[in-house]
């Protein structure tokens, strides 16, 4: 016997909403790595901004689902947060190609978030392999990474580039890239 599960709009966000913690540590984990490597720091108050702009997502999700279907809702939801943040990590960081990057990596976030809503029957084992995936990668890409210098190295660079900065509003600095 077999039992019709009703699969609506609450249910999805309610499934996507389980994945929450690990979508919004992703961009957290790859704005690290990237305040690291590039030795800029970025304030406290851009993490929880980027934050915010993360856990809107659920609620826009939400609320769209409520007037077009799920998948179209997802894929307006996702498209708007990740233009949002992609677009506010170029600013931070003065250069499209972070922003860009950042984008990439919340967009290939959402994309597995979204695989893993469309394949219910194979979610936990999708997942695991997905996270087992991205574990690999940043261990590859931090194998060389200096940890115990790490503060001291981005502090160094912070205090020497400001020094070499131009102002904000020179016409000289407007890409980077």
């Amino acid at each position: 016997m077999s039992f019709l599960q009703i699969n609506d709009i609450y249910t999805q966000v309610e499934r996507s909403m389980k994945y929450a913690f690990l979508f919004i540590f992703i961009p957290f984990l790859a704005l690290f790595f990237v305040e690291s490597v590039r030795k800029t720091q970025i304030h406290p108050a851009q993490y929880l901004l980027i934050g915010i702009a993360n856990i809107l997502f659920y609620l826009l999700l939400l609320s769209l689902a409520e007037y077009i279907p799920f998948n179209a809702a997802y894929t307006i939801a996702m498209l708007m947060t990740v233009l949002l943040c992609g677009l506010y990590c170029a600013a931070i960081f003065r250069s499209k190609k972070t922003g860009i990057l950042l984008g990439i990596v919340s967009l290939f976030a959402y994309l597995f978030l979204f695989s893993l809503l469309q394949l219910a029957d194979y979610a936990l084992l999708i997942g695991t392999l997905g996270l087992f995936a991205a574990l690999a990668v940043i261990m590859f890409v931090t194998r060389n990474l200096d940890w115990y210098n790490l503060p001291d190295s981005v502090r160094q660079a912070v205090t020497s580039d400001e020094k070499k900065r131009p102002p904000a509003d020179d016409p000289k600095t407007e890409n980077r890239d």
